[in-house]
């Protein structure tokens, strides 16, 4: 299996967590958790250090 493949699977995997633990009335701050936890730190790597929430909306950076 290539690393393209590899990569492109734990995209799926993640999203696949982050679907399985939300409801259909979540609100966009608990997707936007689960989307943190499970994708941007988990496929892409990125400490929790590196990612500024913003407070007001719904919007993260990552720095």
């Amino acid at each position: 299996m290539s690393s393209h493949d590899n990569f492109a699977g734990n995209v799926l995997k993640s999203f696949q967590k982050i679907i399985k633990e939300i409801e259909k009335g979540s609100s966009e701050h608990d997707v936007r958790y689960r989307f943190v936890k499970y994708f941007v730190e988990e496929v892409l790597g990125y400490e929790p250090r590196y990612i500024k929430w913003e407070k007001k909306r719904a919007d993260l950076t990552i720095i």
